[in-house]
């Protein structure tokens, strides 16, 4: 057992070896292999040269007409957004549950105020005749009384005339003298009585009046409810005020803005959406404030739509902005603090059947074009010391030339100085590996020494990053 061992560790061993001299004999004759570097390369471009500002626009209508809610309440059916519609066409339909019993309620309550003005029409009818009566009884007992002391005063006369032929006592003219002053307050009495009685009537009267003229108020109040809540209930089904195509507003559901859609409740007059005239349409593009001194009114735009990216429209800067805006942090939450001027652009196709209000637009404001000039993309040229130069193809190799630059844009730079148009430049450096090009390529743009950071990128120019010029 044991020499088995033995000779399985010895066969090992000897396995070993041979391996390990192969593997040196390998390493010291056979050649190795030299890695190739293979540099890319782009040709001089010698044509149109244009400079543009691109952002991110929307479509909308030079005309539109808002369409709101009549009343406050749930849309329980909507037409399809985007719908072509003609004028008196269905687009909404608001729940009248809660109408239906507002204008029951306000009908009820009308009817209870007409009831209030009838029956104080009536109390003030019978008022009148009441005190009516009244005064004729207290202008009975005045005039009665008044010829009661007609004849208690002929009576006094007599009874005067009498005891001076000495008919009758002294005491019996008293007695009749007593009864005229008597008589005569009777009377005082009763004119007072009467002014009393006409006074009370009178004021009675208007405040009678004055109750009617309330109960009539009230009852008009609910007339008018009674014909708003007729009225809503007439505007419960929502029809187009114009021809156009349908678009959604945004409301306000669940702590966010969204697209309105059947279930959501709505303000009295709040806008839910609104119906665009297509024969006129604009975009309005949001231009940073670091690049809107290169947008000019009158300048000419390229049109691409998210939708249709095949399609290219043209288009005019219409109107610039005056005061810049911020947006909501929800809205661009990449670049904070970052301000916008809307540039209006004028879509001048006339055929502009497939564009939609609403529709994502990238446009392009055009700043300058040449007609011909020399440009290379920026990645082309290097700086060393302080100076421009690109590496020229020639055969296998290449030579460094400097040059001088002149206007950019996003992508290229246009060479002023130093090549024929001819040329084939390299679009990496081609003296270092392409480890080496890697690394000195990110140490550079580190240190804002690359031809990449003479222009900002596209996707810095979104972040609101600039490059260094």
């Amino acid at each position: 057992m044991i020499m088995k061992i033995i000779r399985i560790l010895i066969t090992l061993a000897v396995i070993a070896g041979l391996s390990y001299g192969g593997y040196r004999a390998y390493a010291t004759f056979w050649p190795k292999k030299k890695a190739v570097t293979v540099v890319p390369t782009t040709k001089v471009q010698n044509s149109e040269f244009v400079m543009k500002v691109t952002e991110i626009g929307k479509v909308k209508a030079r005309k539109s007409v808002q369409v709101s809610a009549p009343f406050a309440g749930k849309i329980i059916k909507l037409c399809k957004e985007g719908s072509i519609v003609k004028k008196g066409d269905f687009l909404a339909q608001m729940d009248t549950t809660e109408l239906l019993r507002k204008d029951r309620d306000e009908k009820l309550d009308l009817e209870q105020a007409m009831a209030d003005v009838h029956k104080a029409e009536e109390e003030l009818r019978i008022m009148k005749i009441s005190g009516q009566l009244d005064l004729n009884q207290k202008l009975s007992l005045q005039e009665y009384d008044k010829s009661e002391l007609e004849d208690a005063k002929a009576k006094y006369e007599r009874k005067l005339r009498l005891q001076k032929e000495q008919i009758v006592t002294l005491q019996d003219v008293d007695e009749e003298a007593i009864k005229v002053r008597s008589k005569e307050l009777s009377v005082k009495k009763d004119n007072i009585d009467v002014e009393i009685a006409k006074k009370k009537s009178l004021s009675d009267e208007k405040k009678k009046m004055a109750e009617i003229d309330m109960y009539k108020l009230k009852a008009r109040k609910k007339s008018l409810d009674a014909d708003a809540a007729r009225e809503d209930l007439s505007k419960a089904t929502i029809t187009a005020p114009e021809a156009g195509i349908v678009v959604f507003n945004e409301v306000w559901r669940s702590g966010q803005m969204s697209k309105l859609a059947e279930g959501d409740d709505v303000h009295r007059r709040e806008g839910i959406m609104e119906i665009p005239d297509l024969s006129s349409l604009l975009v309005v593009v949001p231009v940073r404030e670091t690049d809107i001194h290169r947008v000019k009114v009158g300048a000419e735009t390229q049109i691409k739509l998210e939708a249709n990216p095949n399609a290219v429209f043209h288009g005019k800067v219409e109107k610039i902005d005056r005061l810049a805006k911020e947006p909501h942090p929800w809205e661009n939450p990449t670049a904070p603090g970052q301000k916008t001027f809307d540039v209006t652009v004028a879509i001048k196709d006339k055929d502009i059947s497939s564009i939609r209000p609403g529709m994502t637009a990238n446009t392009d404001i055009i700043e300058k074009k040449l007609k011909k000039a020399l440009f290379l993309p920026i990645e082309c040229v290097f700086f060393r010391e302080g100076k421009k130069f690109v590496f020229i193809k020639s055969g296998e190799s290449f030579q460094m030339k400097e040059v001088e630059v002149g206007d950019r844009n996003e992508n290229f730079v246009i060479i002023t100085k130093g090549l024929s148009g001819n040329e084939e430049v390299a679009l990496r450096d081609p003296t270092k590996s392409l480890e080496e090009s890697e690394v000195s390529s990110k140490q550079e743009k580190g240190n804002g020494n690359s031809p990449v950071d003479m222009v900002p990128k596209k996707s810095d120019r979104k972040n609101g990053k600039q490059g260094t010029p």
